[in-house]
């Protein structure tokens, strides 16, 4: 296998991995539940009516939704420059090994500066609830993780039933 090869196999599994990272749900269940929907200020509405927000409240919570909204851009466009310069770098017959893994080491903390923006938000914004709400926003999230764990994690199995269950009846009139 020749070496252009091997780095366009390397970086698939790198963009792979990446990418299943931030392929899932992310919180974003129906309805607007979950902490996620408290970080879209377009779903916001209808999470803070579940959790009972007062006016004031929801004012802050969308300040501090809107700021994430506009960090998150702001990393998401650097940790896509440092993909496509991880890229330029592998593409090429002789890849320069440090600064590969250097270019690797920076797309992984703008992954991590990523996430701990979300987390921060998710933070600051939980730090405006009181504990009642705090609870729901724990039954909101709950909810959520159970219905994604039917639907997500197992695919399209979950509708044939376990692998060991007999086959559905047929549909009518076959």
């Amino acid at each position: 296998m020749n070496v252009r090869a091997l780095s366009l196999m390397m970086l698939s599994a790198l963009l792979l991995a990446g990418g299943v990272a931030w392929a899932g749900p992310g919180g974003r269940g129906p309805g607007g539940r979950g902490p996620d929907a408290l970080l879209d200020p377009g779903r916001l509405d209808r999470a803070a009516e579940r959790l009972g927000l007062d006016d004031a409240t929801l004012e802050k919570v969308k300040a501090r939704a809107y700021t994430a909204q506009k960090e998150a851009i702001t990393a998401k466009a650097e940790l896509k420059v440092a993909r496509i310069e991880l890229h330029r770098l592998l593409d090429t017959d002789a890849p320069d090994k440090k600064a590969v893994l250097a270019q690797v080491e920076r797309v992984g903390q703008l992954e991590t500066t990523l996430r701990r923006l979300k987390v921060s938000a998710l933070l600051d914004i939980r730090a405006l609830l009181t504990p009642e709400q705090r609870a729901q926003l724990k039954t909101m999230q709950r909810g959520r993780g159970h219905r994604e764990g039917r639907r997500g994690r197992r695919g399209p199995r979950d509708r044939r039933g376990p692998p060991d269950a007999p086959p559905p009846p047929p549909p009518p009139g076959e």
